[in-house]
């Protein structure tokens, strides 16, 4: 997988990206692997609990979902659905230019994305399947890592226009916009809404650390939520809005973790010897996809099942099976 360059929106390089590879058929599906999780040790609350282990083999459930994904597989990076019930991979865009970020809006009608085909890296809205592509921001500097609001009626992102990049929030109906936090110095990263659209949580790179922040939307500042986040991958809340899934570089390698926002507690999701980034919640918030390389050199996604906000052992497994990366997903 290739990374690019983290640097400042206010030079034509803007974001973090997981990208590589191109197919033309349609991906594999594989059936259960036994990977072993944890089997949880009775000790007191850790920030990183053990792992656990003891893996069981779970019957393999219906897979009728889609996941927006985004890959370089024609030369360039392009955003893609990957139906998970027949292995029926779409492409939505197509042009010389990066395309990527993509997420399904709260209706699942449109799709928010991050797009440079008007010379510079802009925010974006087209179609679920991929028509009518509308640019939302026209700056001399790149806008990025946009997300939708609950509502759907609000986008935020990240813009580079003053000294440091600043989070900002864009009324769809009225075309206005909002500064949520200006940081004196420094790069924002990725963000989520909570459930209810009452707070917002972002990584912000400053002084050469990035973190992940928190905050009232149009309350006070953000205030420091985690120091070990990882400035590459997705976070997303759970249904019931207490507690979000991250990606910590706390260890050797990048494992997904589950942090209660109120109290502070830790629990690790997935443990590898190779990096395990982007995790994405399903609706029904039972299930947790992801992308590794933990079975080779390309970034593969793979899911791991949830019960009670733990992870089930045994449930690991991996949903496409080719030569090609499959990166930033997001489920429908």
């Amino acid at each position: 997988m290739k990374l690019l360059k983290k640097v400042s929106l206010s030079i034509p390089v803007l974001i973090l990206i997981i990208i590589d590879g191109c197919a033309t058929g349609p991906a594999t599906l594989l059936p259960v692997e036994e990977t072993a999780i944890a089997t949880p040790t009775p000790a007191p609350p850790s920030p990183f609990p053990t792992p656990l282990s003891s893996p069981t083999t779970l019957p393999t459930p219906a897979l009728k979902m889609e996941l927006l994904f985004h890959s370089d597989r024609d030369g360039d990076c392009e955003i893609y659905i990957l139906d998970l019930s027949t292995g029926e991979r779409r492409q939505l865009t197509e042009n010389r230019s990066f395309d990527g970020l993509a997420s399904w809006s709260p209706d699942r009608t449109k799709i928010l994305f991050v797009s440079e085909r008007d010379g510079n890296r802009e925010i974006y809205i087209m179609d679920s399947d991929g028509a009518n592509p509308t640019r939302m921001t026209d700056n001399q500097v790149p806008d990025g890592y946009p997300c939708w609001s609950p509502s759907g009626d609000k986008i935020a992102f990240f813009s580079g226009r003053e000294a440091a990049d600043a989070l900002l929030l864009l009324d769809l109906t009225s075309d206005q916009e909002q500064a949520l936090t200006v940081f004196d110095e420094g790069v924002g990263g990725t963000m989520v809404f909570s459930p209810d659209g009452k707070r917002i949580i972002f990584g912000y790179e400053r002084n050469g650390k990035y973190k992940n922040y928190i905050m009232e939307v149009g309350g006070d500042g953000p205030r420091e939520l985690i120091n070990h986040a990882c400035a590459e991958s997705r976070i997303c809340w759970n249904r019931a809005g207490d507690a979000i899934f991250f990606v910590s570089g706390k260890g050797k390698q990048k494992d997904i973790w589950m942090l209660f926002v109120e109290d502070g507690r830790f629990k690790h999701i997935t443990e590898n010897t190779s990096d395990d980034l982007s995790p994405c919640l399903s609706p029904k918030g039972d299930e947790l996809v992801f992308c590794s390389r933990r079975d080779g050199d390309n970034w593969q996604i793979y899911l791991v099942g949830l019960k009670n906000g733990e992870p089930i052992p045994g449930s690991v497994r991996r949903l496409t099976n080719d030569s090609f990366d499959y990166c930033y997903p997001d489920w429908k």
